[in-house]
């Protein structure tokens, strides 16, 4: 059954020098979590001037959910990427660059930008 907001990992990484008007929000795979994305691909991003978002989906990682794994569902995801985006720095859906790394955080990714597009 899915829950209405778990308490969601977000690991944030912040560049020395800030220079980019967007975030990055890193989305994982399937039986991951946000400690996924290695510094070697962070550093590059943070160097750039973004800061960087790595995000636990409820269930990985150290979100809760856990014991519930089996019970959710892809619109769950969707979700829980919803809510970290919408919380980004100036609240708008163009302030953030979603980087997915499987398919199906690629679909939650695009159901975000609809989903935000509206407020």
């Amino acid at each position: 059954m899915p829950s209405s907001r778990p308490r969601l990992e977000v690991l944030e990484y912040r560049p020395e020098i800030p220079s980019r008007a967007v975030d990055v929000v890193l989305l994982h795979g399937i039986c991951v979590g946000a400690w996924v994305w290695t510094d070697a691909f962070i550093q590059p991003l943070l160097d750039a001037g973004y800061r960087v978002l790595a995000v636990s989906f409820r269930g990985h990682g150290a979100s809760e959910g856990r014991s519930t794994r089996r019970q959710h569902r892809l619109s769950d995801f969707v979700v829980d990427a919803h809510h970290v985006i919408r919380n980004v720095r100036h609240h708008r859906w163009w302030s953030a660059i979603l980087w997915a790394q499987r398919w199906f955080t690629g679909y939650c990714a695009s159901r975000c930008q609809w989903l935000l597009a509206g407020y």
